[in-house]
């Protein structure tokens, strides 16, 4: 998959190409919850900006607001269980299998 990307060394198992795919998975999704919290940012900054002769209003908290905002993008994340499992779970069954003993001196 990555055969011709210089990032990565040659590949040493062989699960490493899914571990690599799991890491560009995790490193585009964060680049665009980056992107998309920026612009977001942005976009209330410039419509909720201060004006002149308008007096801010005091907001009172909602519970049930605080707790869907932090469960939602909690379990949209759930998504990421079984991809970051995968190679793990291989690598279990491969642990004694393809394993070589090395010893270090210091």
């Amino acid at each position: 998959m990555f055969e011709n990307f210089p990032l990565w060394p040659a590949r040493a198992s062989s699960i490493s190409g899914n571990v690599d795919a799991l890491y560009v998975f995790l490193l585009l999704l964060s680049g665009f919850m980056c992107v998309a919290i920026f612009t977001m940012i942005l976009i209330f900054a410039l419509k909720y900006r201060r004006q002149a002769g308008v007096e801010a209003e005091q907001i009172e908290g909602s519970t049930i607001l605080e707790l869907t905002w932090s469960i939602i993008p909690g379990l949209g994340r759930l998504h990421l269980l079984p991809g970051a499992h995968s190679p793990a779970g291989r690598l279990h069954r491969l642990r004694g299998r393809q394993t070589v003993d090395v010893e270090a001196a210091a």
